[in-house]
């Protein structure tokens, strides 16, 4: 399916396309793929929360990478996203969000905590701020020195 308001271009040239023929030590291919994608191109994918970002997303994009925001970011996200999709005509219900996600794995659960604390620490102290701005939607950097929280609203 060519993507509305897109001009449809070649990814390979069908002259160089061959048969793959490969016998490895973990798979073998012999001959051509046979099951096209449901696209009927490469899946795309675009990155980018901006307002600049989520119009690329909603001109080309099957799948959007969404960063790990807060949930109310995030459903944010994905109506602006549609209203950019629409305006294009094209279905958002075919254009799925992969939100980030960090997991941390280790033999042990002490381990696991370990190589947490590893993930934490490996901001540095002068980035903390800026990470947190972003993992909570507001910049932390217009804060007063002092302040008290009922002073915030």
């Amino acid at each position: 399916m060519p993507l509305s308001g897109t001009a449809r271009r070649v990814v390979a040239d069908p002259a160089k396309i061959h048969e793959i023929n490969h016998v490895g030590q973990f798979f073998k291919v012999k001959g051509m793929a046979c099951v096209p994608s449901p696209q009927q191109h490469p899946v795309l994918l675009q990155t980018g929360g901006s307002p600049r970002g989520i119009k690329a997303s909603a001109q080309i994009a099957d799948y959007v990478f969404g960063a790990g925001k807060p949930t109310k970011l995030k459903v944010q996200h994905r109506k602006e996203l549609d209203t950019e999709l629409i305006a294009l005509g094209r279905d958002p219900a075919r254009v799925g969000i992969l939100w980030e996600v960090i997991v941390v794995v280790d033999e042990t659960e002490a381990e696991a905590k370990r190589r947490s604390a590893q993930v934490l620490n490996a901001i540095p102290f002068e980035g903390v701020g800026a990470f947190i701005s972003e993992m909570n939607g507001y910049d932390f950097s217009k804060l007063p020195a002092q302040f008290r929280l009922r002073e915030l609203r």
